[in-house]
């Protein structure tokens, strides 16, 4: 049986969204006939990577109980036994791959991994090793450190030595033809990992896990970053619809000194409360993904002090993609307080035909590439 590496951000400790595209490419792949595992690299840092963490209310990123992403981890994703935390590690490890997978999520983008851009480019592994990028995402239609010109020629490099090559949003291909001067007539547009298992995975998660919600809400959101103007909006649906809306990200409570604490939902609770609720506001890719797996009414509510002035790229390539208008479901406080947040604005229909479409497309380019193995 042929040995897959996947290399993305399965670690993370507090993003429900990369830990389950990358659980679902783990899944994929294995399904496929191939032995894949994540390679555990879990990057040590001195500093943040970007100034896109200062975004992250602390509520979200420090909460008391983020052992529930590593419960979530041992049950539904296959890890190395080794783990990596430098270049250096990777570069003097033998790996015994007949293929690296890169994706998805934004690996491609520097704001994202800083000094350790090259492990996401598979530069540590020689040319006997097959590489394969599965919707890796750079986050933006522009690539985040193109003035860097010495860093554009690495990356150009690197991106030479791939077999496969994939990206999650149209514009990643006029990125890697523009910046990178790659030939791009082989490179392919394809779905998330979520969409591309789709509904099924994410419902045998919740048989096995059995997660237990004993109260059902109609509106939920998960807001990812800072918002000044969330809480306003909050009480206005409240007052409104008569209807309290669930924080699904990280629940309030206090400890016996009556401090204020939080704590996370495990992951198979989060994805139930997407499920069993009408109404979804967020900012999150994955969970606009999982919303709609789920058919749910959707709200994509960005953040007003978002520091990525692209910040909607990627749900745009992605309604684009469904042939759904992303614009009369992405809105701002003052119009969320005018609109009807129950109205069916996307044509499931439509999307499911799409989603269809695209999955096989997505599916026979997996197929291709790690039959090159």
């Amino acid at each position: 049986m042929k040995k897959v590496g996947i290399l993305n951000f399965h670690f993370s400790r507090w993003n429900y969204g990369a830990i389950l595209q990358a659980s679902a490419l783990d899944y994929a792949i294995n399904r496929e006939g191939y032995q894949a595992e994540h390679i555990d690299l879990v990057p040590k840092r001195t500093k943040p990577v970007s100034s896109y963490s200062s975004t992250i209310p602390d509520r979200n990123r420090f909460a008391d109980n983020p052992e529930v992403f590593d419960d979530f981890r041992n049950q539904w994703m296959h890890k190395s036994q080794k783990r990596y935390e430098t270049i250096e590690e990777l570069e003097n490890a033998s790996f015994s791959y007949d293929g690296i997978v890169v994706g998805s999520d934004g690996v491609w983008s520097y704001n994202c991994t800083g000094d350790f851009w090259s492990a996401y480019f598979i530069q540590f592994a020689d040319d006997t090793i097959q590489k394969i990028s599965y919707a890796p995402s750079f986050g933006m239609p522009v690539y985040d450190a193109a003035d860097n010109i010495e860093l554009v020629e690495d990356v150009k490099r690197e991106l030479a030595r791939f077999n496969s090559i994939s990206v999650r949003e149209i514009s990643g291909i006029d990125v890697l033809k523009k910046t990178f001067k790659i030939d791009t007539s082989n490179v392919v547009h394809v779905l998330d990992p979520t969409l591309l298992v789709g509904e099924s995975y994410f419902q045998k998660i919740l048989d096995v896990e059995k997660p237990d919600v004993s109260h059902i809400s109609k509106i939920v959101y998960h807001k990812a970053t800072h918002d000044p103007d969330l809480g306003d909006t909050l009480r206005h649906i409240e007052k409104e619809y008569d209807v309290k809306p669930e924080n699904i990200l990280s629940q309030k409570y206090n400890t016996e000194n009556d401090e204020p604490r939080y704590k996370f939902s495990t992951v198979p609770e989060w994805i139930l409360k997407i499920k069993n609720s009408q109404v979804v506001i967020t900012d999150s890719y994955h969970c606009v993904c999982l919303a709609i797996l789920f058919r749910k009414k959707l709200i994509h509510l960005p953040s007003p002090t978002s520091p990525n002035p692209y910040k909607d790229c990627r749900l745009i390539s992605l309604f684009g993609l469904l042939k759904q208008n992303f614009d009369q479901i992405s809105v701002n406080h003052d119009s969320i307080r005018n609109c009807d947040l129950f109205e069916d604005f996307l044509h499931y229909p439509t999307i499911e035909n799409e989603l269809a479409v695209q999955r096989k497309l997505s599916l026979v380019f997996l197929k291709t590439a790690l039959r090159k193995l």
